[in-house]
């Protein structure tokens, strides 16, 4: 035996369990000489085993390991490998050190200086300085994995504090999105883009069909008034404009030029445009309110 094997063990996580106090609890076999994927049956039988050793990572950071998959049962989402653990001989047992998982640094792509903390399935934070330095860039995903393990969508959060983005995004895997910008305006927006609202520093845009099902108070709220809705206005006036230049005829029949004839002329001109069919002139098209 050496003098690394007599102080220290190499083994790997065969199963996990949650012992008091929420530790995560290990249980360790010995790697083989020969055996440095676990799956030779002489190897593993001569192997040394630790049962029940408390799991450490760093503080603040809880990690219950996956089991070892040998290849002949590993599948997209479940791939093949094995928590490797260096641990330090304790009588009859063995304290975990430090440890790493291969499965779970596929699933990152990690850039000069980043740092980050990375699942199994994919989801990940990554802290990653910006171009100049001057900062650090926070990107969040939470994916959906396909069959074959690879990224289908993901949910994604991005802070960006650099110079040139200076933003925050929260993006749903359908495309909706929340964005902040460098020009500081608040953007919703649907899955394509094409309904949005957009919060400037100086006004509200909206594009697309608003439906708002609650009151509305456009302008000062102390001043407000009532608005009358078109249709029912639409057909007094109907009823209303005839009637009133029929009465004016007959005035002027029994008291000639009591009414002048232009106003009679401009009362049909002015009622007009509510008679029209569907009364489109009057009415907006793209406003529309309940009485209640």
């Amino acid at each position: 035996m050496s003098y690394f094997s007599a102080i220290f063990a190499y083994a790997r996580v065969v199963s996990t369990t949650v012992g008091k106090s929420q530790t995560v609890l290990a249980n360790l076999l010995g790697f083989g000489a020969d055996d440095e994927e676990g799956t030779s049956a002489s190897a593993t039988s001569s192997a040394e085993r630790f049962t029940g050793e408390a799991f450490a990572t760093c503080a603040g950071v809880v990690c219950r390991p996956r089991a070892q998959v040998p290849k002949r049962q590993a599948t997209g989402r479940n791939p093949a490998g094995v928590c490797e653990v260096i641990t330090a001989r304790r009588g009859d047992g063995a304290q975990c050190l430090a440890s790493r998982d291969l499965r779970l640094n596929a699933r990152v792509n990690p850039e000069v200086g980043d740092v980050a903390l990375v699942g199994y399935a994919g989801g990940q934070v990554v802290i990653r300085d910006v171009t100049d330095l001057s900062g650090s860039q926070l990107l969040m995903l939470a994916p959906r994995l396909k069959s074959d393990g690879t990224i289908d969508k993901s949910h994604a959060v991005i802070l960006d504090p650099s110079a040139a983005g200076e933003s925050v995004s929260i993006v749903h895997m359908n495309g909706c999105a929340l964005l902040m910008t460098k020009a500081g305006h608040v953007i919703l927006k649907n899955a394509d883009g094409s309904q949005f609202i957009d919060i400037g520093p100086s006004e509200l845009l909206v594009n697309g069909v608003l439906k708002l099902l609650a009151g509305v108070v456009a302008g000062n709220p102390e001043t407000a008034q009532t608005v009358a809705l078109a249709q029912p206005v639409i057909d007094f006036i109907t009823k209303a404009g005839p009637m009133l230049a029929t009465l004016a005829g007959a005035v002027n029949g029994l008291a000639p030029a009591t009414i002048p004839p232009s106003d009679i002329v401009q009362l049909g001109l002015a009622t007009a445009p509510y008679a029209a069919p569907g009364a489109l002139t009057v009415q907006a098209a793209t406003l529309k309110a309940s009485a209640t």
